[in-house]
């Protein structure tokens, strides 16, 4: 009897001790995973955005101040013709831009100018470019000309608190103004300029000449018109600019 006793003390002291041998620490590893999607905006901006402002800047903080700095008569008319008056503002989140003649008459015009800014985090290149909401009562836009001036990008930066456009310059697409005599002539060719073209975080596109600042489109009334027809007449529409996601 004592043996078996001794045997089945042995027995569990043996399974107490084959326990004992396969203790162990433990240490986990741990990866967190985090992944964040980027943002793609597109904004208008004036064309003259040059600016002093301290610390580190947010565009879109700032482009009421610089949309308000603009002073429409002096800028837009651009011969500063009396009895007319040209306007541009900025809508829908700064993604419209709403362009304005008013009184319009032979011998004078309006400047669009502005630029295009990838407000983003991810490149972004121009699809195209399309119109919509055209409203024509006497056929004036085919009487009308349109003057593209050369395009160009640049890198928007912040120097010392210098909020600058025009500091460094990336690539012309074109260098030459062009002249478009019909509507369709124009939206043809300022797609053929945009199209394709992909700005990064921070680039900007700028139509215009360095040294004049003149920048995006003309739009003009020639001044041999002398048809009584034209009188009263209202052109208006929307140009889109059409983006996807650049590589």
């Amino acid at each position: 009897m004592r043996k078996y006793k001794f045997i089945a003390l042995a027995m569990v002291l043996a399974v107490m001790l084959m326990g004992a041998g396969y203790a162990y620490w433990t240490e986990t590893l741990t990866i967190s995973n985090t992944v964040t999607t980027g943002d793609m905006d597109v904004v208008f901006a004036p064309a003259h955005i040059a600016g002093d402002y301290d610390g580190k800047i947010n565009l879109r903080d700032i482009l009421d101040d610089l949309w308000e700095a603009i002073d429409d008569g002096d800028y837009y008319n651009f011969n500063q013709a009396p009895y007319m008056t040209v306007s541009l503002e900025p809508l829908n989140d700064y993604k419209q831009l709403s362009f304005e003649i008013t009184d319009m008459y032979p011998g004078t015009g309006g400047l669009l100018a502005f630029l295009i800014v990838n407000d983003g985090t991810v490149p972004v290149t121009l699809e195209n470019i399309t119109y919509d909401n055209l409203n024509d009562s006497k056929g004036l836009r085919d009487e009308l000309n349109y003057i593209i001036h050369p395009l160009r990008a640049y890198e928007l930066i912040s120097n010392n608190g210098i909020l600058n456009a025009l500091f460094n310059e990336l690539f012309v697409v074109n260098h030459e103004t062009i002249h478009c005599d019909t509507f369709d002539e124009f939206i043809t060719k300022l797609n053929g300029l945009l199209s394709g073209v992909t700005l990064k975080p921070g680039e900007c596109i700028k139509m215009g000449d360095v040294l004049f600042e003149q920048g995006g489109y003309n739009i003009e009334m020639p001044a041999g018109i002398t048809s009584d027809a034209l009188e009263e007449a209202t052109f208006s529409f929307d140009l889109q600019l059409n983006y996807k996601q650049g590589e």
